[in-house]
Formats: C-alpha cells, structure tokens, sequence
C-alpha cells in the first residue's frame, strides 16, 4: 500500500444518493451533488508511540467532522462484497457497487491515519487491512501505555505544588494536566479539580476551603478561579497596606461562597453610607461592586442582596485604590469595627475584643461556643476544685460581642444601645425578666425553630480575667430571659420571636456524675469511686505487689495512672465502677528496667486442631477465665514504681514501690504471668508444646488433658469429665479464676454442638461489625468480591483521614472474621493491600464483603467426627493478579481428616516470571504449614495414618516437586522454596495433581 507523502487528503463522492446506499450508519457525505473535493485537514502531530493521547484528542475530530468515524468504531459495516442479480435461472452474483464505494473511502481513510504516524508506528500496521483494524491495532499497541500517563498525570497533579508560582499560573497548570486526562479518556470532576487546587494551594487559600465546607450548591471552576484571584488580591493588598487590616474579634465579613452557591463578589452590600456617616468616602471590600452614595460607595445599605452600583467606581475619596473595610456589627457601616464604633456600649473601653489582666468583678463567664465551659454556678458542677496551676484563662467582653454565624453574618445581630439595657429599646419588654445575667450555660440548639438570618445575643456581665477575682460563688441560678424580641428580616419586614427559642440547658453536674472521671482528683470527690479506688489499692496489698522502698540513686522510677471505667446494665443502669492501677510501662528502658517480652497467644490454626480432636474423640470442653491475670506473675528484674496517686503512705511519702509482681502496663507483665502459669502447670505434669508455646499437654496413664491459653483465656479438652475437673480445682487453688462451663463463646468464636459435630461461627461478632458501618439493613450479595475489577493503588479517588481510619478499623475487623470465615480470606487479603491510602473504589470493594457477610451471617466451620487424621493440602495461586507491582497471590487449605484447620491467602514476596513458578511458591508454603501442623499431632499423641498429600491443579509445578533435576526454568527460584523438594524425596510429603 503507498502512502501519500502529503499532509492532507482529498476525498471524491458521486453523488448523496448513491453514498447513502454504499455506506451505511452515521458516515454521511459532505453535501455535493457534483463531484467534488472534500479535504480532510491534516493532523498536527504525528503520532510517534509517546504522543497517543494527544493524536488521539486530534484524530477523532478531525475524522469526525467529515462524518467519516463509522470507519474506525465499526458503526459503518461494510456491505455484502456481491449482490444477487435477476430472478430465477437467470440470476446471478454481480458485484456490489456500494461495496467498492465503502471500500474507496475506508482505504482512503486508512491511508489518513497511516500517514500521520511516524515510520517505526505505521510499519508495524502493515497487515492491517481496514482502518478499523488499523485504529483498534493502534489501541492495542499503546492502551497499556495510556494508562500508564493517566496515573503519571494523576500523580503530578497530586503532587503539584504552589510555591512560588502565582494562583493563576499554578491553576492553569493544574487544568492543563486535568484535560490531559480528560484526552486521554479519565475525565475530572469539577470538585475533584478544585480539591487538588486546594490540596496545592497551601494554607494561605484555608478561608476558600472552608467557605466551600458550608456552600449549599455545587461550586464551579469558573468561581473558584474567580475567588482565589481575588482572595490572592486581598493577601497582596494586605501585605502592602498592613495598618488598613488590623484585625479584631469583632470584625466579620462576607463568607467568598454564600448559600445561593455564588461567589462573594457577585453579592457585595451597594448603596451609599446613611446620613451622618461622614464625607470621606468608605470602601467595601475589594470584590464588591460600589455603589455611588452621598457619602462614599460600598456602604452598608439596607439591602445587601442586590448590586445596583455601577462596580468599579472608586467613590470620591477612594483615592484610586480599593481597600479592604470591616463591617461594624453595631451599626452595620462598613469602613470600621466594633472596637472603634461611637455607639458602643461602653465608651470608656474602647477594645472590645481585648482581655485584661486585672478586674474587680466577682464574676465570670465565657462564650458557652467553646469546648470547654466555665461558669459562675458551683451548683451546676457535681464535682468542683480550686485551680491551683499558674495558667489564665482569659475571656472576652461577651456582651459587647454579638455572636457570628459560621456562614453569614447579617444585619439583624444588633448590640445593645449605649448606656441602656438590652431590653430597653424593645416594645414590651419586661426590665424584670432580662435584668439577670446569663447563666453561660445555654447552647444552642441545631433545630432551633428561629429563621437563620436573625441571631440574638445574651447580655452577660464581663469579666476579662480570672487571675485576681475570687472563686465562683455558688449563688442561685438566675431565669433566663423569656421576653419577646422584635427583629428586622431581610426583607424589610418585622417579626416576633421568642428570646430563648432554639436553647437547650444541659446540667453539667448530671452528666459529670454519670461520666468516668478524668483524674484522680475527681475520683477521689466520689464516694462510688473513691471505694472502687480503695478496693484495687487493697487487692494490690493484699498480693503483696510490691513494698515502699527509699528511692535509690540513680534508677528509673515508673509513673502510674488510675484508669477508670463505668459498667453498665442493658437498662443503662451503672451496675460497678472499676477502678485500675496502671503502670506507664512506655517510660522503661530497655535492658534496664526489663530483657525480653512474650505474650501468650494460642495460634488460630491449633484451638481449631484441638477442637477437631476433641469432636472427633467425643471429649468435653471448658472455658475458664483468670481475673486480673496480670497480677499473678512475678518480676526477675528490679522495677521501682511511683506510690499511687492518691493513696500515698503517710509515713513514707517520699518513698517508691519496689514492684514485686508484675502489674498491667508493664512491658513483662504478660512474660511473667506466662511463666507463673506454666511452672504451675510444669508441676502438675502438663508440657509445653514445641509447635505452639501457648498449647499445654498431659498424657498419663491412659488419660489426656489438652490446655489453650490465650492470655487470661483458658479452654480446656480432656478425655474423662475428671480429669478436667481436677484441673480447674488446681488452677482455683493458684488463682481467682471464673469457670464458665462447657465452651460456648470464646474470643468472638461462638461454639454450637448437634449430633453431627460442633459449628464454629462469628455471628456475634459479624453483627456487630455491620453495625459499626451502619449497614445491618444492607442488600446481600452472592460473592465478596467482583472478580472482574482489578484494584489498583491508581485507582479512584483517595479518602480522607477519617474514612480512612474507618478504612483501617473495618478491615482489621474483616480480617479477625477470617477466623472461621475462609470464603473471605482472598477478599480481605485484597483490600488489606491498600491500607496506606485506601480510596473510595477500595472502600465500596470493602462494602461488597460487608454485604455478603449479611447474607451469610451463619456461615462458619463444621467439624464432624471422624477417626481419620490424614493431611491433604491444596494450593493455588493468582498468577500477576497485583496490576501494580504484577505480583501473584498464593494460597493453601490443610484439612485433617474431613475438617479443615488452616488455609492461608497472601500476597506472594517477589514477582513470579510464570504461572508455574507462582503456583509452586503456593506448594511450597502449603508444605511448610502441613509440616508444622504434622509436628503439632506427634505432640498431641496422634500417630501419623499416611503421607500428607499435597494438591495442585499446575502439573508443571507438581512435576517439580516430584524431580530433583536443576535445570533453567528452576534456577531463578529462590533456594528456600525447593525445601518441599526434599521433602518430597525423603518420602514426608506426596505431591498430586488436582485436574
């Protein structure tokens, strides 16, 4: 085929008739009736194997606008090559003239796109024989590619950073990247545009962000760069002219997005300054349009939700130059600030919004919208104490400021009149309902009935220090105001509303009784704590966990806190406060204050063997719990201790503990109760298993007791009824223990027995993960996971910190219902691989197993009894299932006899270069864990019946198991792989196929 060495092409029809029967779907002909030229305008890149996204953005257009893409999607099939001619004997197949006409334009259009690639691209499209094949030919050449520059564009625009560049220069980078993406096929929002801009801009733009928090419309770019140019304006003019900005408590304006969803400078206030107001001309703010008034422009008129100035005007005194103006809050000017204004309340305190460092007042009060609340009440508290710190706490002059909505500030949040009382200017005002200050403990409501657009204040007495005046007194709490308030709406129009509506009184000292204390001091105020306080601090005595020492030179001492914590009943009722002692153990050292750790932690895949045994054998189970297990373990190091706060000796108050058991906080206490435990054991004749630390063995005279210790949580399987009876006196005699009877419930495993065995689900517990994400109500679904999505850290859009917290806590609870659930354990293992930054496609994949645990909430582990013990191991793998780093994931399930015990999916270390190699990395993991848990049965008695089988549905990775040949397509595999080699060989391990 000979290209055309020109940039353009010229295309010839006959006729509109005859080319609407050539060529049929959306190719339509230019209209001509004659023959006529149609030029297609060349393509301004050549497409070089780095460019496609760009010659693709320019390729479509150009072919579309000649009405010639049925071409390259296949929507202008070609017709039939020959059409039937004549009827009966005479006909016959001639050939189709529509036919060549399609194939004339196809080939012309071929030849365009052939032409607008470079060499190296076109020659390897030599085969292709329709432009079709050629376009999906391309396609496929860089599809990978194409996605490889989405991420790269996803990532630089994450990445992309102000810095020195201006907003405009770093927006139009950001939307230069944006529609890279869009030509390449992965479209931005116009939100997801503006969170990188913002992401980018630093937090100089932090007032843009939020004022988009609370925008109750959708926010285009075009107002975003409208905002942010004139927002950068502003931080220009400010740094230029620093006295014209000064900035007080009292000064708000406008929000840069209001509720209508437009952007602040499209509603600036217009109008002149009302009488009275001066001559000198005051400003606006710099996005507003000014208004031609008799005193100025900008002013703060009456009706702030129109612009009728002409904007731009400078007024007469603006000097040329606009500048940024407060809004007054008593009188509603612009051009000055509460702090400055004639009409204040008080005259002779001119800083509104300043603190004092001394005061005659006796009483004090704060803005009841902070976090924390003081008050003038000791009634309210139910617990009270003198401070005794030397920090201050300083307020400001509440009622001269009038509180400012988070959104607006309007012009109805009126101050008091100068010199009079709140109520004075008010028809109907009753002196005696109002004349008492607020009690500061009124917050407000979120449903209050009042309209927004009015907000009303509290007149409470100020007091601007707390350093120097007395305590609070405990005086009686005065009635709030219940007078009826007169307000001025936005529309001109007047209307009552009560003073109080939309208040809600809380009684601090209820909730501070019914709430855990926070200190010791306050516990101490308690008699319900100061007893549960005193009840640990006896127990402690009384196991002698450690004596009162003079404080050696020279050693580390370590802190203690008392942690408290309120029980309740299903009613709500408090049914015991608890009290504990704990030690700071993050202040020791170590090698000096202790050696190792150990936590006793029975592994999964041995409670369920010793369960399977137990069904298997008929024996009993059961389930004990050791209190306050900690406290029973001896220390070998020398650990010194602060007395206990509160409860320090009269006699010896200068001295330490020198502790003499182990106490919860310590980083051995779990190692020294381990040891503690089984000494005792050792003596009563049990063993520690080699396989698992925390599984205990007894085997004498015909009789067996199997022992699982998961910390404080004990289960005990043994062959005669007595045997496990005497076990738990012994223990009892040790220690204070609960005997919980036949096993039922254990950590979140919920145990059912019928004839054919026991069923070990996670109901429970399932349950209660739903209800953390609020989806008991959701639609089941038949599988956890949609096996045609491949999940990808580039995938979607990342989720914020705290959906990503929740990300993190959901899936750890998925992966502990993995326990008994191995229908998950794929589906888990995917999500868990995106716990550094999941995003919101990662969070709907979590979702989906939500949903379908939901419909398999009974799901669990049936263990029948049978008397074969045989292991078979199956394996398999997910050959490059990763699109990220293309590595595969290997997983095995190991069955004792028909149940199973173990099963593992995890993502393979190193990249696999064939499905073989993968799948035989799966055998050789499946091999270490049937080895493992063959070891585990010699320890528990369980005389081997047969070699452990192993399965795999890849023959070539079972004939390597099998042949001990080194050869190339072995050598790359890692060494401690080809164990299962040898194990095989000796005759340990027998490997099958599966197909």
């Amino acid at each position: 085929m000979a290209l055309q060495p020109s940039s353009s092409l010229a295309l010839t029809t006959t006729s509109s008739a005859s080319l609407s029967t050539a060529v049929a779907g959306p190719v339509i002909p230019p209209p001509s009736d004659t023959a006529a030229a149609q030029v297609l305008p060349a393509i301004a890149v050549r497409l070089n194997g780095s460019n496609f996204m760009l010659w693709k953005a320019l390729a479509l257009p150009n072919l579309a606008g000649a009405r010639l893409h049925g071409f390259l999607d296949g929507s202008a099939p070609a017709p039939p090559r020959t059409i039937r001619e004549g009827t009966g004997d005479a006909a016959r197949d001639v050939d189709n003239p529509a036919y060549a006409q399609w194939w004339t334009l196809d080939q012309r259009v071929l030849g365009h796109l052939l032409g607008s690639m470079h060499e190296e691209v076109s020659a390897q499209l030599i085969g292709c024989a329709t432009a079709q094949a050629a376009w999906s030919a391309v396609h496929a050449m860089f599809s990978a590619e194409n996605r490889a520059g989405i991420r790269a564009l996803r990532r630089e625009i994450q990445g992309l950073k102000k810095g020195d560049k201006s907003a405009s220069e770093y927006m139009q980078k950001v939307k230069a990247l944006a529609d890279a993406m869009a030509a390449a096929g992965s479209p931005l929002r116009d939100d997801e545009i503006i969170d990188y801009m913002l992401t980018g801009l630093g937090t100089a733009f932090n007032p843009i962000a939020a004022s988009m928090d609370f925008a109750t419309t959708p926010v285009t770019l075009a107002m975003f760069y409208k905002t942010v140019l004139n927002y950068e304006g502003l931080q220009k003019q400010q740094q230029a002219d620093p006295e014209d900005w000064t900035s007080s408590a009292n000064a708000a304006s406008r929000p840069y997005f209001n509720n209508s969803g437009c952007a602040g400078d499209s509603s600036r206030p217009s109008g002149g300054r009302p009488a009275g107001g001066g001559s000198q001309g005051q400003h606006g703010p710099v996005q507003g349009g000014n208004g031609q008034g008799s005193g100025g422009h900008g002013g703060g008129g009456q009706d702030r939700r129109r612009n009728d100035g002409n904007g731009g005007n400078n007024g007469r005194n603006g000097g040329g130059r606009r500048r940024w103006r407060p809004q007054c809050q008593i009188c509603d000017i612009w051009g000055h600030d509460a702090s400055d204004c004639r009409r204040r309340y008080d005259p002779k305190q001119r800083t509104g919004n300043s603190a004092s460092t001394s005061s005659n007042e006796q009483y004090w009060h704060l803005d009841s919208g902070a976090s924390d609340h003081l008050t003038s009440d000791l009634e309210r508290l139910h617990v009270h104490d003198r401070y005794h710190g030397k920090d201050q706490v300083q307020e400001t002059d509440v009622h001269r400021a009038v509180p400012v909505p988070v959104i607006d500030v309007h012009a109805e949040a009126r101050a008091p009149m100068p010199h009079a009382a709140p109520h004075a200017a008010l028809p109907s005002a009753d002196p005696s309902a109002s004349a008492a200050p607020c009690d500061g403990l009124a917050c407000p409501s979120p449903a209050a009935s009042s309209p927004p657009e009015s907000t009303s204040s509290t007149d409470q007495p100020a007091s601007p220090s707390v350093e120097g005046s007395s305590a609070p007194s405990t005086a009686t709490p005065a009635a709030a105001p219940g007078h009826v308030m007169v307000t001025r709406a936005r529309d001109n129009t007047r209307r009552e509303k009560t003073y109080t509506d939309g208040t809600v009184r809380y009684d601090i000292g209820r909730r501070a009784f019914f709430a855990a204390p926070v200190s010791h001091r306050d516990a101490l105020r308690e008699t319900a704590w100061r007893a549960a306080m005193a009840d640990e601090v006896a127990a402690l005595h009384h196991t002698k966990t450690w004596v009162l020492v003079p404080r050696p030179p020279g050693v580390n001492i370590v802190g203690c806190n008392w942690i408290f914590k309120t029980k309740h009943r299903p009613d709500g009722s408090i049914d015991k406060h608890k009290a504990r002692l704990v030690a700071r153990g993050f202040t020791q050292r170590h090698g000096i204050d202790y050696g190792d750790t150990f936590s006793p932690v029975i592994k999964p895949a041995t409670v369920r063997l010793v369960l399977s045994l137990a069904v298997s054998r008929g024996w009993s189970l059961r389930q004990i719990d050791v209190s306050n297990a900690f406290l029973h373990g001896y220390l070998s190091e020398d650990v010194y201790m602060h007395q206990p706060p509160g409860f320090e000796d009269e006699r010896y108050p200068s001295h330490v503990c020198k502790l003499q058991r182990s106490l919860y906080g310590l980083k051995q206490s779990p190692r020294a109760w381990y040891a503690r435990l089984s000494a005792l054991l050792a003596d009563l004749g049990f063993v520690s298993s080699k396989a698992d630390t925390s599984l205990f063995t007894f085997s004498r005279d015909g009789v067996q007791v199997y022992m699982l210790v998961y910390v404080d949580d004990i289960v005990i399987a043994g062959s005669t009824p007595g045997a496990v009876n005497s076990l738990v006196r012994a223990l009892s005699a040790s220690f204070p223990i609960k005997d919980l009877g036949a096993l039922e419930y254990f950590l979140g495993l919920e145990a059912s027995y019928n004839s054919g065995g026991m069923t070990v689900t996670q109901r429970k517990y399932a349950l209660d993960l739903l209800h953390r994400v609020s989806m008991e109500n959701c639609r089941p679904t038949s599988t956890p996971l949609n096996v045609t999505e491949h999940l990808s850290c580039e995938s979607g859009t990342p989720l914020g910190i705290e959906d990503s917290h929740r990300y993190r806590s959901v899936v750890g609870g998925l992966q502990y219902l993995t326990l008994t659930r191995p229908d998950i354990s794929f589906a888990v293992n995917k999500v868990c691989q995106f716990l550094s930054q999941p995003a919101d496609v990662h969070w709907e994949s979590v979702k989906r197993i939500l949903r379908y645990v939901k419909g398999t909430l009974n799901t669990g582990l049936l263990f029948r009894k049978s008397a074969s013990t045989g292991i078979s191991v199956f394996t398999d793998a997910d050959w490059a299932g990763c699109v990220d780093d293309r590595r595969s994931t290997g997983g095995y399930a190991i069955f004792v006899g028909p149940n199973l015990i173990s099963w593992s999916s995890k993502k393979q270390p190193t990249v696999s270069r064939s499905s073989t190699e993968a799948e035989y990395k799966a055998l050789a993991n499946g091999a270490a864990e049937a080895i493992w848990i063959e070891s585990l049965l010699k320890e528990l008695g369980v005389s081997r019946q047969r070699i452990p089988i192993l399965w795999c549905d890849n023959l070539g990775a079972t004939y390597l198991t099998a042949n001990p040949v080194f050869h190339a397509r072995t050598k790359h595999i890692e060494i401690d792989f080809h164990f299962v080699r040898e194990r095989v060989a000796s005759g340990a391990l027998q490997s099958k196929s599966s197909d």
